[in-house]
């Protein structure tokens, strides 16, 4: 039997340190480029689910109020047809109020449709870092502000 004297090596070297070190912060570099696309992916999908929920309880608010011919212009400068989704006297805040809480602008487009009257022919909705579109011919657009 032999007996082996020296010293017994507890722990790792500083070399062995920073090796590890390098590695997770490349690891960290490479994620937070890719993470951050996802993110930004997710915040514009919420804003066409929002986007979505809003032109759904318009056509129901509009189904409600404006007659099969069309409305006169006026009923779109009321009070419930002007005033933000999230404001609790707006016509929509029934339908979407709780999902646009973000809201920091909105305004409504009516245009006129063939010889009938008034109709809705969409919305800006803005939140502090994005704006959704909506428009009947071209469908919704989600920028970033």
């Amino acid at each position: 039997m032999k007996i082996r004297y020296g010293r017994i090596r507890k722990g790792y070297t500083l070399t062995e340190l920073m090796v590890v070190a390098a590695i997770i912060a490349v690891l960290s570099a490479v994620s937070v480029g890719v993470y951050s696309h996802y993110v930004e992916r997710a915040e514009k999908a919420q804003m066409y689910k929002v986007a979505g929920q809003i032109i759904t309880a318009l056509s129901i608010c509009e189904s409600e109020y404006v007659p099969p011919e069309g409305a006169d212009a006026r009923l779109f400068w009321s009070d419930a047809f002007l005033k933000a989704p999230n404001h609790p006297k707006s016509i929509l805040y029934p339908y979407v109020g709780e999902t646009t809480k973000d809201c920091t602008g909105y305004f409504l487009l009516i245009g006129k449709e063939g010889s009938v009257g008034y109709h809705i022919i969409g919305f800006t909705y803005r939140t502090e870092k994005y704006e959704a579109q909506w428009k009947k011919e071209s469908g919704i657009t989600v920028k970033k502000r």
